[in-house]
């Protein structure tokens, strides 16, 4: 498996405006106001190394570092671009492979991919007998346990409306029953 980091850069206090601030390329870069908006000049980094190697270098003076979503004509997504062409200084240096670091892949020893393959059967002959006795007239309180840590989490649980306001559970207008992804290959909910 290959994991996907993403460097969020570290939260600093910028001497300009007193604000703590993300040092992430993604969302903050340095601007210089020129005369008219097309000969402002921007750049994703404060510092960064020379192109020979032999050293580093810094913006001079007039820089600000200004947040992308309001600054960068196109917003966001065009600075993503730009990152991505190349086309902010220093251009010699790819903005994105800082943000996004290839990772080594990372295999797994076989006894811990088959020690996962017979727990993960098992849960699932498990969930199915508690299954069959549900249809069998046994209360979910019997046969499920409710985990109750996560309903609040991030944007919500969507089936909050029936675990805590006695919302109806059968398939109608809030819930529906889930159509088969893959009906080729055998999934079609039994």
């Amino acid at each position: 498996m290959i994991y996907k980091h993403i460097v969020k850069g570290k939260r600093s206090l910028d001497k300009w405006d007193g604000l703590y601030k993300q040092n992430s390329p993604l969302i903050y870069g340095w601007l210089k106001r020129g005369d008219t908006p097309e000969m402002d000049e921007w750049s994703w980094c404060y510092e960064w190394e020379k192109e020979d190697g032999s050293g580093s270098s810094r913006l001079g003076k007039g820089w600000r570092k200004v947040p992308i979503w309001r600054e960068y004509e196109g917003g966001v997504k065009a600075w993503i671009d730009d990152l991505h062409h190349q086309r902010v200084f220093p251009r010699h240096l790819n903005a994105l492979q800082s943000v996004f670091p290839v990772q080594t892949p990372v295999e797994r020893r076989a006894d811990e991919v088959e020690h996962w393959i017979v727990q993960t059967q098992m849960q699932e002959l498990g969930i199915g007998e508690r299954l069959k006795m549900v249809e069998d007239g046994f209360s979910l309180d019997h046969t499920f346990p409710q985990h109750t840590h996560s309903c609040h989490s991030f944007s919500g649980c969507p089936f909050i409306p029936i675990c805590w306001e006695g919302a109806p559970a059968e398939p109608g207008e809030l819930y529906q029953i889930r159509t088969a992804n893959h009906p080729e290959k055998g999934d079609d909910n039994e």
